[in-house]
């Protein structure tokens, strides 16, 4: 699932299925890494331009923990510098 970047504890992930959602991380910066879902349709020109790919929300849960990516309140808190 993990293709190109490996992520510490402080990153902002964006996950969707449509170039929208992919173009919005490029012409934003809004998020530190893209994952693209490919549970429903598997869009390749997404796809292909995504940090991650994960078919399920059982392989998205997997590759946080694997990668110690926090998630909801505790990122929260690391972008008010609380942690």
């Amino acid at each position: 699932a993990l293709k190109t970047k490996a992520c510490s504890s402080l990153v902002s992930q964006m996950i969707g299925d449509g170039i929208t959602d992919q173009e919005a991380v490029e012409a934003t910066g809004g998020a530190d890494i893209f994952i693209c879902y490919g549970g429903v349709v598997e869009r390749q020109n997404v796809a292909s331009r995504s940090d991650w790919f994960v078919r399920s929300y059982d392989d998205l849960m997997r590759c946080l923990k694997r990668y110690k990516v926090r998630r909801g309140q505790a990122l929260m808190e690391c972008s008010k510098g609380n942690l």
